[in-house]
């Protein structure tokens, strides 16, 4: 059986996590979900399938959007797809993904598709062709919601906790070191990332560690500014 647990922060947003290691460190994983104006639900990079988990999340709404936020964040997703052929699979520029027996994903455009009613906004990181990171914006709940342009991981055990010190991200939101090797465009990714504090957010949430509820774009600027790459100050 798949563990997980399901937290709804407002009317229309829940975050699912789950337990996740990589070398042995636990950074553990998170999905959004969100419903949308019409009452379909919307997935973010969804986490380990299971029925239980399906079934829970189908009492607050049919699930009709299913999304991969970047060329990192698909190990989970076609489970979910081959579950849901019939919701739409959104995916960065450059994947390939496809579930037998499901339609062809779409690829995001800079502009959110008009089936998301409004309610959400996209935007995609320049500079960082490896990754193509596409970030989002709930604008009821003002919310960003990142995927590892930031981790936030701030509890584990020693081994965690030494491998993220190394990586420049235990503690404290922060552009970890492993991110931003990926970087090949510094002044594309810097135009980027001032774009985000253009929207209204004060909530961030991030794939890997915990949530930053207040003060989003204070936490963004200072993170950023941390790993060399400062913003213009928050609005």
């Amino acid at each position: 059986m798949v563990s997980y647990t399901i937290r709804q922060v407002q009317d229309g947003l829940w975050f699912v996590d789950q337990s996740f290691s990589l070398y042995g460190a636990e950074l553990g994983i998170r999905m959004t979900v969100i419903r949308l104006p019409n009452g379909e639900l919307w997935l973010h990079s969804p986490v380990r399938f299971g029925e239980n988990l399906a079934a829970q999340l189908g009492e607050f709404g049919p699930i009709r959007h299913i999304v991969s936020p970047s060329k990192m964040h698909s190990l989970f997703v076609l489970e979910w797809v081959a579950a849901f052929p019939e919701a739409t699979h959104y995916t960065a520029m450059g994947m390939t993904l496809r579930a037998p027996g499901a339609r062809l994903p779409t690829t995001l455009s800079p502009a959110a598709p008009r089936e998301w009613g409004g309610a959400i906004e996209s935007h995609e990181i320049l500079g960082v062709p490896d990754l193509n990171e596409i970030e989002f914006f709930h604008a009821p709940t003002r919310t960003l919601i990142l995927t590892d342009l930031l981790f936030n991981v701030v509890e584990g055990d020693w081994w965690t906790r030494l491998l993220f010190k190394l990586n420049d991200g235990f503690g404290r939101p922060a552009v970890t070191r492993i991110f931003r090797r990926f970087i090949k465009d510094p002044v594309a990714f810097r135009g980027s990332v001032d774009r985000l504090q253009r929207w209204d957010f004060d909530r961030i949430v991030v794939s890997h560690g915990a949530v930053i509820e207040h003060n989003g774009k204070v936490v963004l600027a200072t993170a950023l500014a941390s790993a060399g790459m400062p913003l213009r100050e928050p609005e």
